[in-house]
């Protein structure tokens, strides 16, 4: 990049500043706030000064969105961007702000916000679009230079340049993410081939640049040679000099990409070295780039065969993770890298097992998956909480949200004494929805139980029996009478067994599933010794275990089922709020079934005539059928009943889970499904709730992972217990099963009158397709 233009005008400013003795008598405070990196101040004093997006001067603008950007304040930034690239190609901009005047031409100036944007997509892993927006720059750019940059630039060669490497950057790295791996390295190597670095105050842009495609790509030789030579505060400090303003910030992500290739490549001890350099840098513990080095530190000790340190780096790092809803990892991406926060979980988990530490890997594994949850539901406000009215519930979370971003916006700049400030005001805030909604304070923050708190809830009658995979790696955790042990099993392959195992079942004849159950009897179950010594067994699943129906694995003798109570839960934590709520009476029953949805082909003949055997049996029942089974009717009366049956179809989104759902017959300005992420912000006083459903068991899990389906929305909504299915069952034996099941209610707590039912309809029809796809999430009794 030729930065020798910029020579004379620095020189310029220097004088000025001489003259004017710093900084902000030259430059608006705004850009100075940018420019610094303090973009969490810049973003505050924009707001201060109640300045209108439209109106405002259009670079004030500028540098509100790059702030924005910056922070991975996506939702303000994705608005403020709008703003400001209609404003660009409608005007451009050719103006004085401070000492400096700026003129972009409407092909050129747009190219900023652009820009920005495929970077956001970037972090947010939507890729295909940031190649849009990346595509949209490049051809900009492009015409600019061929009808002559000083047509549309204030600066005849460098801010083109700038503003094409940053589009050839984003372009590369979704390229990388997206497995195109040729066409990633073509822009890298565009970006080489097109800046001019040899300058000895050359920014050095284009070796960053190249090299966080390269990053992507997990090409850290390339990485290394770009890097190893380069020093990263070189032009900074020269601009310092020349402007007064204190661009050290910029030193962490450059100086960080080294060490991670570093380490990536093969040499631990030199990213050692080169980590323990960079943690040195004044406000590196500030910034998320301290939460990687971390991390990375962690990885070294491991190889060095230190484990405590190794324990040591984790936990730290674990503790910057956990400390904010936000769940968008910016600084990874923002240098090539995409880093799973729940690999970190991963690796501390599998240390503490290896070194007998039990209790402590339970520990984390449910932070883990608390932490996948609240990533998930990081930009709701809308939650209900039963301790709580939904307009508290909502103006707490606000406020929470304030001082969250303010801690995250200032973590840069912000001192030690006024961070730890900002820290005792959210724990308070926390605290205070801990106390009055536990179940809201688990979408919010992580809570960090220890394993005696958590296994408080269950039954003395119970084993616990969880499940945690990393990678290859299988943990298994049995908890009885508030003990915990562990054991490290084989975790490959066992997507490809569940898989099989449930495609066996569906045959419905034979015993091709029966070796298959024996199969993952002993990868799951028997490595734990005898699980079944108590008269109840709860599991925690974990990815595709979620999927497993546990009653139907055989140990050679017999099933499961045939010998323990069973009931399944997303996380062991989730008791916590069940166990404080108070009893209900099971109350009356309402149930819907058979929904017109408008389609003959999706008609439940057979649901209709379930709900009807049901209402014999509870004659106080309720039950809307056809246009009466609609999503409004649930909305406005299901609040009032203490049960809930639901006969009919359930609907999945992979893609976006929180909008899975029941459907129901629209109207009323409902659209006829009742989704997960409506139920957050619903509440029941249903202690039951079925789902006699086509796969209603069934929920995309999240990385970490809390199963976020509809009966994960359920239980937090109020229900203390759901019974749904894993798989789609004939009418027949599903109306046996359920009436056999409300029957049993009138005697027995809900896991074991389900179970009962189980093998009343186990008698009539043995093979488990028919009985095995049944299962209780929730309290037992």
């Amino acid at each position: 990049m030729r930065l020798r233009g910029f020579i004379p005008i620095l020189v310029g400013v220097t004088l000025l500043c001489l003259l004017s003795g710093c900084a902000g008598a030259i430059f608006p405070k705004m850009q100075v706030l940018t420019w610094e990196g303090r973009n969490g101040e810049a973003v505050q004093y924009f707001k201060e000064q109640n300045w209108d997006m439209e109106t405002v001067h259009v670079w004030y603008l500028h540098n509100l969105c790059l702030a924005q950007a910056e922070l991975g304040q996506y939702d303000d930034f994705f608005e403020c961007n709008e703003v400001l690239l209609r404003r660009y190609k409608e005007r451009g901009v050719n103006d004085r702000v401070g000492i400096q005047t700026f003129y972009y031409s409407p092909l050129l100036a747009p190219v900023f916000p652009l820009n920005w944007a495929a970077l956001a997509y970037i972090e947010l892993g939507d890729y295909d679009t940031a190649l849009e927006y990346a595509n949209e720059s490049i051809d900009r750019v492009a015409k600019v230079e061929a009808e002559g940059i000083r047509k549309h630039a204030g600066f005849p060669d460098a801010v083109p340049n700038v503003l094409k490497a940053t589009a050839f950057r984003a372009a590369g790295i979704a390229l990388a993410f997206k497995g195109e791996t040729r066409k990633a390295e073509v822009y890298a190597e565009r970006i080489l081939a097109e800046y001019d670095h040899s300058s000895p105050t050359a920014w050095g842009g284009d070796r960053y640049d190249a090299s966080r495609i390269y990053m992507a790509l997990g090409k850290y030789d390339n990485v290394l040679e770009l890097m190893e030579d380069y020093d990263p505060g070189a032009f900074f400090r020269f601009q310092n000099a020349m402007t007064g303003i204190d661009h050290t910030y910029v030193h962490f992500p450059k100086a960080y990409i080294l060490a991670k290739a570093q380490l990536e490549a093969g040499d631990p001890e030199i990213a050692r070295q080169t980590l323990e350099k960079v943690m040195k840098y004044e406000g590196f513990n500030q910034s998320n780039f301290y939460r990687l080095a971390l991390d990375d530190l962690g990885k070294i000790a491991e190889m060095q065969n230190r484990p405590d340190d190794a324990i040591t780096f984790y936990v730290k790092a674990v503790e910057r993770i956990e400390a904010s809803r936000s769940s968008i990892d910016t600084e990874a991406a923002k240098i090539g890298f995409v880093q799973d926060k729940q690999a970190l979980y991963g690796r501390l988990v599998a240390l503490l097992v290896d070194q007998g530490r039990a209790a402590e890997a339970f520990e984390y594994v449910e932070r883990g998956k608390a932490r996948a949850l609240v990533d998930l539901l990081a930009e709701r406000q809308e939650f209900a909480g039963r301790s709580m009215t939904a307009v508290k519930s909502q103006r707490v979370l606000a406020e929470l949200a304030e001082l969250e971003s303010e801690y995250i916006v200032a973590d840069e700049t912000m001192n030690l004494e006024a961070k730890q400030g900002q820290e005792r005001a959210i724990a308070v805030v926390r605290q205070r929805v801990a106390e009055e909604a536990p179940e809201l304070a688990s979408l919010v923050a992580v809570t960090t139980p220890q394993a005696k708190e958590l296994l408080a809830p269950f039954g003395a009658g119970e084993t616990l029996l969880e499940y945690y995979q990393h990678g290859d790696d299988l943990f298994a955790f049995v908890a009885t009478d508030g003990t915990v042990r562990a054991k490290h099993l084989d975790g490959r392959g066992l997507a490809e067994d569940v898989q099989a195992f449930r495609d066996a079942l569906k045959q419905a004849r034979g015993d091709a599933s029966l070796k298959l159950s024996q199969k993952l009897y002993d990868r799951l179950v028997r490595p734990m010794g005898d699980v079944v010594s108590k008269s109840g067994l709860v599991v925690v699943g974990h990815g595709p275990l979620h999927y497993v129906p546990f009653a139907a694995l055989h140990d050679g003798i017999g099933y499961l089922v045939d010998k323990v109570t069973l009931r399944v839960l997303p996380s062991a934590s989730v008791m916590s709020y069940l166990a404080d709520r108070d009893a209900k009476a099971q109350g009356e029953l309402l149930a819907l079934g058979n929904p017109d949805l408008g389609d003959p082909q999706l008609d439940l003949p057979g649901a209709e005539v379930e709900v009807r055997e049901i209402k014999a049996i509870v004659p106080e029942a309720t039950i809307l059928l056809r246009q009466g089974a609609s999503e409004a009717a649930v909305k406005k009366g299901a609040q009032a009943y203490g049960m809930l049956h639901f006969a009919s179809h359930g609907l999945f989104d992979t893609d976006d889970p929180l909008h899975s759902g029941l459907m129901l017959a629209p109207g009323d300005g409902e659209d006829g499904r009742l989704t997960a992420g409506e139920l957050y912000g619903m509440t029941l006083s249903a202690d039951l709730v079925t789902l006699s459903a086509c796969e209603t068991g069934l929920g995309k899990t999240a990385a970490g992972d809390d199963v976020i389906g509809l009966t994960r929305g359920f239980l937090y909504a109020g229900t203390s217990s759901l019974v749904s299915t894993l798989w789609q069952v004939a009418d027949k034996e599903t109306a046996f099963l359920m009436t056999t099941f409300y029957e049993n209610l009138k005697t027995m707590p809900k896991a074991e009158a389900l179970h009962q039912a189980q093998l009343a309809l186990k008698e009539r029809s043995p093979h488990p397709y028919y009985w095995a796809a049944f299962q209780l999430t929730g309290a037992a009794d």
